[in-house]
């Protein structure tokens, strides 16, 4: 489950450009997922055959599989992502306008964070 709430506003310069800021916060909450590794010993039987004397011999190998064992616990792990894009508009006319934002992200969760910025351009036109 996750809240989301979001914060946008225009403000304009002069006749032909404005400022435009729109952002949203995502706040998740997850159970968090617990892996224990397991061990179980296989044992595979077959016979082989020489081809000298074409006597079959058995065979015995063992060997040990890892594997993994999942369980999602009562723990809850919160992850937020916040999302920010400042931008320009410039309107040429009535029914078209250019737009350059330099937008990003950062993701905080308990562990590390990571963030990226994401430049666009943008045109925009009404039909």
């Amino acid at each position: 489950m996750a809240s989301v709430i979001g914060f946008s506003g225009i403000v304009p310069f002069g006749k032909k450009a404005s400022f435009i800021f729109d952002s949203m916060l995502f706040i998740a909450n997850k159970s968090k997922l617990t892996i224990l590794s397991k061990e179980i010993r296989c044992y595979l039987h077959y016979n082989t055959n020489n081809p000298a004397t074409g006597i079959s011999t058995p065979q015995t190998e063992t060997q040990t599989v890892i594997y993994g064992e999942g369980s999602i616990g009562s723990e809850t792990s919160r992850s937020t992502t916040f999302i920010f894009m400042p931008a320009m508009r410039f309107n040429q006319s009535y029914t078209s306008s250019f737009q350059v934002a330099l937008a990003g992200f950062i993701n905080i969760n308990e562990n590390e964070s990571t963030s990226a910025p994401i430049p666009m351009i943008s045109w925009l036109t009404k039909f």
